[in-house]
């Protein structure tokens, strides 16, 4: 919240989702446990920035009719994710 107060939620979410993805990438192709545990450590970091970030969104540009189906979309998105 503290980041939207002084950045655009655009750019927030791009650089919380910038990190994620380059973690991901360090993740996959980690040698070493160490590095698997820092790149699991930035990726929850930067889930933290983006997550409420998009949430934000939602609430902030979208009717109140439209939000719980948007919310919808993006939980089945994420359950597709995990599966």
């Amino acid at each position: 919240g503290k980041l939207l107060d002084s950045y655009s939620s655009k750019t927030v979410s791009i650089i919380g989702i910038g990190l994620f993805l380059f973690a991901s990438i360090g993740g996959g192709l980690a040698i070493k446990s160490w590095s698997i545990v820092l790149a699991r450590m930035i990726q929850g970091a930067s889930a933290a920035i983006f997550v409420p970030t998009i949430y934000s969104i939602i609430f902030r540009h979208f009717p109140q009719e439209k939000q719980g189906q948007i919310m919808g979309i993006i939980g089945l998105a994420v359950g597709i994710g995990l599966a």
